[in-house]
C-alpha cells in the first residue's frame, strides 16, 4: 500500500502513519474541559504513535489535534503532517495562505482543494486511523469510513474506557 503512496516525495512513506480524526474546532478546550479524559486519551494515542516511531496525519492544528501534536513531540515523535482544506487555512491580506509549522513541529502541510479531497488524502497517507470525539466534520468522516468498502486501514474506536479495533477489510 505504501509503495504506491502519492506522498513519497514529501515524507518517508516506509514509516507507518496513523491518521487522527479529531475535533479541530478552536473552542475544543472549553467544550471538552468538563471531561479531561478526551484530551488524556488523545494524548495517550499520540504518545503511543511516537514511541512506535509512526508518523501522524491530522486534519488541522487546533482543538484536540493540537493536543495530539503536542503529546506526539513530547514523547519523541518526529514527523507530524497536517492535511488541510482551503477554507481552514488562514490567509494574509493579499490572500496568500499562512502556513504555521508550530515552531517546526509540523513536517509538512498539504492543502487539499476540498474537504472531500482532504479526507481522501488523509486516508491515502495513513496505515491506521484513530477516531476521537468531534463535531460534524468528524461524524462526516466516520460515516464515510463506515460506508466506503475500499478502506483498508484498521480503525481504533474508543467509547469511554473501552477501545475497539476494527481490522482491515
Amino acid at each position: 500500500n505504501q509503495a504506491n503512496n502519492p506522498f513519497s516525495e514529501i515524507f518517508d512513506v516506509n514509516r507507518p502513519a496513523v491518521c487522527f480524526i479529531l475535533d479541530g474546532s478552536s473552542d475544543t478546550d472549553d467544550h471538552h474541559a468538563t471531561n479531561a479524559k478526551h484530551i488524556e486519551k488523545v494524548r495517550t494515542e499520540a504518545e503511543l504513535a511516537a514511541r512506535n516511531r509512526h508518523r501522524i496525519i491530522l486534519g488541522g492544528k487546533q482543538g484536540l489535534n493540537w493536543h495530539a501534536i503536542d503529546a506526539y513531540y513530547a514523547a519523541g515523535g518526529r514527523e507530524a503532517v497536517v492535511i488541510s482544506a482551503p477554507q481552514l487555512v488562514k490567509k494574509d491580506a493579499k490572500g496568500h495562505a499562512i502556513i504555521d509549522d508550530m515552531d517546526g513541529k509540523i513536517a509538512a502541510t498539504i492543502v487539499a482543494e476540498t474537504l472531500d479531497e482532504r479526507k481522501t488524502l488523509m486516508f491515502a497517507a495513513s496505515d491506521a486511523l484513530v477516531i476521537g470525539p468531534g463535531g460534524m466534520h468528524t461524524l462526516d468522516t466516520i460515516f464515510e469510513l463506515i460506508t466506503n468498502v475500499q478502506v483498508r486501514e484498521p480503525i481504533l474506536y474508543r467509547q469511554g474506557d473501552t477501545a475497539f479495533v476494527k481490522p482491515a477489510i
